[in-house]
């Protein structure tokens, strides 16, 4: 199953396009470091192909992004690259 089926990058049309933060997290947590970094890649480039066209899945994906980068600071709030994604 890829990454993005597992956690449901775009939210079907019957959700209300929104994201619940906290079973985002505990995903997030059980996620391996090399799946949370190719997740984050992913959702950072989806982000900034529907940033122009105003699409109602933006704000899904942009709190999706935001819920991985959290996770990968809470891990790895030493390293350089704290936002590489």
């Amino acid at each position: 199953m890829e990454v993005s089926d597992r956690l449901g990058i775009v939210p079907s049309k019957s959700q209300e396009h929104r994201c619940d933060r906290d079973s985002q997290g505990e995903q997030f947590f059980e996620m391996p470091d090399s799946e949370l970094l190719r997740f984050g890649a992913v959702t950072k480039f989806r982000c900034l192909c529907l940033l122009h066209s105003h699409s109602p899945l933006l704000p899904a994906l942009l709190a999706q992004l935001a819920a991985a980068r959290a996770e990968w600071n809470r891990r790895h709030s030493e390293l350089p690259l704290v936002d590489s994604f």
